[in-house]
């Protein structure tokens, strides 16, 4: 678990530093949770934090995991990028929750 400071610029960053991001992630939203994919950026500037966004089918999960993220850490809550979305910064990760659309039919 995320217990200090990570490289802060692009050129630290190495996959060791994404995989712990990657790890605190899931910590968070439940290493059982179901997913579609996950994405993983570093942070865009010096001082930012790396971007975990899951993709996810189930809104209501969505929604309950949100609750369940604000009642356990201190959380940043940020822009949600979609509706039924839920965007915060935690445990030195922006993580993004996004609900899988779809192709129309």
């Amino acid at each position: 678990m995320f217990d200090g400071a990570i490289a802060s610029t692009w050129g630290d960053w190495v996959l060791g530093d994404l995989a712990d991001a990657l790890n605190r992630a899931s910590v968070a939203v439940g290493p059982g949770t179901q997913v579609e994919s996950v994405g993983i950026a570093p942070p865009s500037e010096e001082s930012g934090v790396p971007t975990v966004s899951v993709l996810m089918t189930d809104v209501l999960a969505i929604r309950r995991i949100g609750s369940e993220i604000v009642g356990l850490y201190d959380v940043e809550l940020g822009p949600a990028p979609v509706p039924d979305s839920w965007a915060g910064v935690l445990l030195g990760v922006h993580l993004v929750l996004t609900p899988d659309l779809g192709e129309p039919t």
